[in-house]
């Protein structure tokens, strides 16, 4: 049984007051006045700090003579063991089925290696609807949202939420909400929206947007990416496996002067694929997270109130990209990037001249050899472990889509000759989006946080657990990388 670091109670109470669901299966909170175990994302009444103990595990909080919470159900938290459980296998499907693709449970049950029967029974015991009804919500809080956040007719909305005709959206609507789709664009609920391909995303407050559109400035992949962080404008090419097909295209998310949310404009390419890419966007610009609760518990580790740790639209890319920014300058990085870009870039047409390539695909790259990657000016032990990353990436070996346990993930990685710490936290920090992921061995973390050695920034950097990541961005941010 793998051994789980122990959490202090005030980082554990500090996860439990922000409900962040990148905490579940991470700990469980007893407390003794009720003698309940919850997790962390649990909605009921937050308990005082004083009456609560910390468990890395359910069965410790059992032993310790707690019982689980009937709301919470901590039975269904991520499992820490790498074995494929009932509740693993059951939300890998779920995830299948908020894809919103028009996929069916026998296809999405062979998928996972099981029978439909089996597929339907684990479901319905860990989610307490069937598959097909799961799936149903899922298509229609989506239809719901783009009728209410953007300005595309009925009919591409049914599509989009995965509705074979607007007759089978107005018949689900009809049903379950009581009245028509029309009924959102009659209360002008639309009126956010400025053009046919955009879609509103609200961001919890307080949000540094001048900062994070900096940061991505900065680091702007040419060919494949365009940000302009003073007119807070973000824009990249973009490849999705969706439907069983590969669909390319174009993204751009801005923040129009006098408003509070982003908007996301998206290629008509890869519109039908919006299901999926309203969540990625949220991930990459980390809408969701508590700002009130981490700057709070990162105190004077602020740099500016309400800034986010970045995430990564494509997780290879990223990988990768982390390999090539090992020792090296955020600049250098980026031209070593580019000429790879350049070189083994898939070429794309959009309306932008600055938007003309896709990153390489795993599939492109593992054919390559080290001698093909050294002509991009890669040091050749780096062109060794990204081909090897790349074939692992192929061949499922390695799976960077964050359904896997974090230190699960992370463990993987630093197994491949060329990653160390620092390169496995940071893809731990930005792609697999890890709370308390802290890139050890970084000069700029030293220099921020006036430490010399690891030890030292550990030290410093331990009351900001479990939001070591966004300390990590703010001391970041201080020296303007």
């Amino acid at each position: 049984m793998e051994d789980v670091p122990a959490l202090s109670l005030d980082a554990a109470y500090s996860a439990l007051k922000s409900h962040d669901a990148r905490f579940d299966g991470k700990f469980f909170i007893g407390v003794r006045t009720t003698g309940i175990y919850c997790r962390p994302i649990c909605r009921v009444r937050a308990p005082r700090k004083e009456n609560c103990t910390v468990f890395m595990r359910a069965a410790q909080a059992e032993q310790a003579g707690y019982r689980p919470c009937l709301k919470c159900r901590p039975e269904l938290a991520p499992q820490r063991s790498l074995a494929v459980l009932n509740a693993v296998m059951a939300s890998a499907a779920a995830k299948r089925f908020e894809r919103v693709e028009r996929t069916s449970v026998t296809q999405v049950a062979a998928s996972l290696g099981v029978s439909p029967r089996h597929l339907r029974r684990i479901f319905e015991a860990s989610y307490g609807v069937a598959p097909l009804a799961y799936a149903l919500t899922h298509r229609m809080l989506l239809a719901k949202r783009l009728l209410t956040d953007s300005n595309r007719s009925v009919a591409y909305v049914a599509s989009a939420a995965g509705f074979g005709s607007v007759r089978q959206l107005n018949a689900a609507f009809a049903t379950h909400y009581r009245f028509p789709p029309s009924a959102l664009r009659k209360r002008g609920t639309s009126a956010t929206a400025h053009g046919a391909n955009d879609v509103t995303i609200n961001v919890r407050k307080p949000y540094a947007f001048a900062a994070m559109f900096a940061f991505f400035g900065k680091r702007a992949l040419l060919g494949v990416e365009a940000c302009s962080p003073d007119a807070l404008v973000y824009m990249r090419t973009l490849a999705l496996e969706y439907a069983g097909a590969r669909i390319a295209g174009w993204v751009r998310v801005s923040k129009r002067s006098a408003a509070r949310h982003l908007t996301l404009t998206v290629s008509d390419s890869l519109w039908p694929a919006i299901g999926v890419l309203l969540p990625l966007v949220e991930r990459t610009f980390d809408v969701h997270a508590d700002s009130e609760a981490i700057d709070v518990r990162l105190g004077a580790l602020v740099s500016v109130p309400g800034l986010r740790v970045p995430g990564a639209f494509d997780p290879f890319e990223l990988v990768v990209r982390a390999v090539l920014g090992q020792q090296v300058t955020v600049s250098a990085a980026n031209q070593i990037a580019a000429r790879l870009v350049a070189q083994f870039g898939e070429p794309i047409a959009t309306p932008f001249a600055e938007l003309n390539r896709l990153f390489p695909t795993p599939a492109r790259i593992a054919r390559l050899s080290v001698t093909e990657l050294a002509e991009c000016r890669i040091i050749r032990t780096r062109a060794q472990t990204i081909i090897t990353l790349a074939q692992q990436c192929a061949s499922g070996a390695l799976d960077l889509s964050g359904a896997e346990n974090v230190d699960t993930t992370v463990a993987s990685l630093r197994a491949i000759k060329g990653i160390g710490p620092w390169t496995a936290q940071y893809i731990a920090m930005r792609a697999l989006r890890a709370p308390d992921a802290l890139p050890v061995g970084d000069v700029a973390l030293y220099k921020a946080a006036c430490v010399k050695t690891d030890a030292q920034l550990i030290a410093h950097l331990a009351p900001a657990q479990p939001w070591r990541a966004y300390a990590v961005i703010n001391l970041w941010n201080a020296l303007s990388l």
